[in-house]
């Protein structure tokens, strides 16, 4: 709604089919990076299981997966069930018994080094853009709240903030339902999915952060 998008067929219960739907529809009015990382990010993580879960993404009721050669532990021991069960063999008592625990093991872990990877791409793109403080690039708002607006800058994927307070001066409203920041005597109006030039001001890779001011 705060971007002007109509969905028209979404509502309980969930399904991947309806979800896919929806996605279309929001890409059909917008087809932005801005639309595609936020339904990126409003699905669950995956999640190594003894259960059958399925895979909401595929729409698939029953999935595993593996990899070869192997490259993870929750590979191998995919590799050691299907060799028992090629061979026609029992799968033994304790190793059965560890699984519930190798699973949960295996998905903590695996989101640990996502999130590191993520750390790392970052602190190296800061230390990059230290080397272009003052300059002036594009951007695009992805988030808004009562702080300032988080700005995506359109030529180096990576995330910025200006704050409430580095704006043109104003009085400024937060619209948390619309995601808007409003100023009562310019009427200006800043949303996810503005585009804006924007000035980096300050880099600080140790804190991973990036401030920005508005460009007119």
């Amino acid at each position: 709604e705060a971007l002007g998008i109509r969905i028209t067929n979404f509502g309980p219960p969930i399904t991947s089919k309806k979800f896919q739907l929806s996605f279309d529809e929001a890409l059909s009015q917008n087809n932005s990076l801005m639309i595609k990382n936020t339904a990126l990010r409003t699905m669950m993580k995956a999640k190594y299981s003894v259960e059958p879960l399925g895979h909401f993404g595929l729409a698939f009721k029953d999935y595993t997966h593996f990899t070869s050669p192997i490259r993870r532990y929750p590979d191998l021991i995919v590799h050691r069930l299907l060799k028992y069960n090629l061979a026609n063999e029992n799968i033994p008592i304790t190793e059965l018994h560890r699984l519930e625990s190798i699973a949960s093991i295996s998905s903590d872990t695996e989101l640990r080094a996502m999130y590191a990877e993520r750390e790392y791409h970052r602190i190296k793109k800061l230390r990059f853009l230290r080397s272009n403080l003052g300059e002036i690039f594009n951007g695009i708002i992805t988030d808004v709240s009562y702080k300032g607006l988080r700005i995506s800058l359109s030529d180096v994927d990576i995330e910025g903030f200006i704050s409430i307070y580095s704006l043109p001066e104003d009085q400024w409203n937060y619209d948390k339902r619309y995601m808007t920041i409003r100023g009562i005597r310019s009427r200006s109006t800043y949303k996810p999915g503005d585009k804006l030039n924007v000035r980096i001001v300050q880099i600080d890779p140790l804190l991973h952060q990036m401030d920005f001011d508005i460009v007119d």
